[in-house]
């Protein structure tokens, strides 16, 4: 009986845990809502739960109340794996942008400028950072690659073929 009532609230902590890693993926909305989760939830219900416990009450009410603060707590887990998965997203977007660049380059080769739209040299589908179709900008004489980090609020990345490097911008 003892193991069948922690498998319940263990279960639900990895659900929600998975569940917030690959859909959060580590942005700021993912990051707000693991830290209201912890201050709003976990803290109180946990001193609830304390308190029952030094009172010597520890009825269904006491578990019942350390349970959900123990899984508001293990939210936790899905920052750190959300932050994995922003970081390779953004690695990913990156190298994908840095792959056009000798394409960009050939093209200027041939024609004296840099095309307007990405998709006049490359039709593959963009990682998941750039699928807003929105990450290239094209001119005669430059380009430049830019997308924004799901992880903070009003920053991102920019490649200028002038610089030939990123920079994060705010």
């Amino acid at each position: 009986a003892m193991r069948s009532r922690h498998l319940v609230p263990l279960s639900i902590a990895v659900i929600v845990n998975v569940v917030l890693i690959f859909v959060g993926r580590g942005s700021f909305l993912h990051m707000v809502g693991v830290m209201g989760l912890v201050v709003w939830v976990a803290l109180p219900a946990g001193a609830v739960a304390g308190l029952l416990y030094f009172m010597k009450r520890r009825g269904r009410f006491a578990r019942v109340t350390f349970a959900i603060a123990c899984v508001a707590l293990s939210t936790i887990v899905s920052a750190v794996g959300g932050t994995f998965l922003l970081q390779h997203d953004i690695a990913q977007a990156k190298a994908f942008c840095e792959s056009l660049v000798p394409k960009l380059e050939q093209h200027r080769a041939k024609t004296l400028s840099y095309p307007d739209r990405i998709e006049a040299i490359d039709r593959r589908t963009p990682p998941r950072l750039l699928r807003d179709g929105d990450y290239y900008s094209g001119s005669p004489n430059a380009y430049s690659f830019s997308f924004s980090d799901p992880g903070g609020m009003m920053n991102g990345f920019a490649w200028d073929s002038h610089a030939g490097r990123w920079k994060e911008w705010d």
